[in-house]
Parts: C-alpha cells; sequence; structure tokens
C-alpha cells in the first residue's frame, strides 16, 4: 500500500506540473541570459536600469504606438525615476523568470502574478508581448556567443505567453 500511495503522490506532482521547456533548453537559455546581463549583476541598480531603458527607448522607435502603454511610467523622460523604476522591474521580473525555469512551480506562480498584473493595464495585449519578445530575442543574438534561437524560442516564448494569457 506504500509504494502504491508513492507512486500516487509521484504521478500527482508529475501531472500537476507545467513543462516549461526541456532541462537541455533551460540549462542554454539561462546560461545566454547570464552571458547577456552577467555585467548587470553584483547590484549595480544603473548596470541593469540603462540597457533596459535602451531596450525600451528601441523598443517604442520601432513600435511607435507602444509608447503610449507607458504612459503611467512617464515615458516622455526616459531619465525620470519613474520610468527608470519601471525598467529597474522589467529587467528583475525578466531574471526572475528566466532563473526559474528550473523551478517550473515557482516560474508558474511568477508567471501568474505578472499575469495577474498586466490584465489589469488597459491597452496592452498579447500582441505587445510577442513584440517585446522578438526585440529581445534580436538584441539577444548581439549579446551573446552561439545563440541558440531554437533553445529561447522552447523557453522563453512560453514564458511571455504566460504572463499574456489573459490579455486580448
Amino acid at each position: 500500500m506504500r509504494c502504491l500511495t508513492t507512486f500516487l503522490l509521484v504521478i500527482c506532482g508529475v501531472v500537476g506540473t507545467k513543462a516549461w521547456c526541456s532541462r537541455e533548453d533551460a540549462e542554454i537559455v539561462m546560461a545566454h541570459w547570464l552571458q547577456a546581463t552577467g555585467a548587470a549583476i553584483g547590484g549595480d541598480q544603473m548596470a541593469v536600469i540603462q540597457p533596459t531603458t535602451a531596450f525600451f527607448v528601441r523598443l517604442m522607435d520601432l513600435y511607435p504606438a507602444t509608447k503610449a502603454l507607458l504612459g503611467s511610467v512617464n515615458v516622455d523622460n526616459v531619465n525620470s525615476p519613474e520610468f527608470q523604476a519601471h525598467s529597474l522591474r522589467v529587467a528583475n521580473a525578466l531574471d526572475i523568470c528566466v532563473n526559474s525555469l528550473s523551478d517550473p512551480p515557482l516560474l508558474e506562480k511568477i508567471t501568474s502574478h505578472l499575469a495577474s498584473q498586466h490584465s489589469a493595464r488597459l491597452g496592452i495585449t498579447a500582441a505587445h508581448f510577442d513584440l517585446f519578445s522578438q526585440q529581445i530575442k534580436g538584441d539577444m543574438v548581439y549579446l551573446v556567443d552561439n545563440f541558440h534561437a531554437d533553445a529561447w524560442d522552447n523557453c522563453f516564448t512560453p514564458i511571455m505567453k504566460a504572463i499574456a494569457a489573459h490579455l486580448p
């Protein structure tokens, strides 16, 4: 009876855990992320804020309609404390998501929380997250050696889709 109980607990645990991507792909994406953001690690917030702010500026240049979505964070002054705080929050959220690929239950909770936050924001759509994801992928090509696009698609795309799950 004890073996049956253990077996059922294991099966329930497996069934209840969402697979984000393979362990191999997750390791590749986490290594890419570390290489791309490694200089920003160490507590220097400006080392995180500056490239993230530059990312948003490029995103708004490519897709001007996205600027309106950032009005509540003082997008007209990307050097403002509000916009820089937003940049830091986004960078930290992405860092937590990518580094949680090895812990699917935790990643599920994080993306669920981020999804509920973003579903409350008027005007944001799943298509905006697709643009965001494609822009990050495009930047990663230049930031990491031997960029593995398939691993990135297999792991990072599901994160973005989970965050955008409740959006139109």
